[in-house]
């Protein structure tokens, strides 16, 4: 069982759209790591798109 900033690290790298040298989900936990990835990935582009938008004003 890995200790919980072992989970606050991956799940810090995975939303941030890297892999975990190391560390990887198991079992049913493969589809919330990867809707973390996808999240991160979405909050990111919002936040590309806002700070545009923002600028072009």
């Amino acid at each position: 069982m890995p200790s919980f900033w072992e989970c606050l690290y991956f799940s810090a790298v995975s939303f941030l759209g890297g892999t975990p040298a190391g560390l990887y989900a198991v079992g049913n936990w493969n589809l919330l790591a990867i809707f973390e990835n996808l999240l991160g990935y979405l909050l990111l582009a919002l936040f590309i798109v806002v700070l545009a938008r923002k600028l072009i004003r």
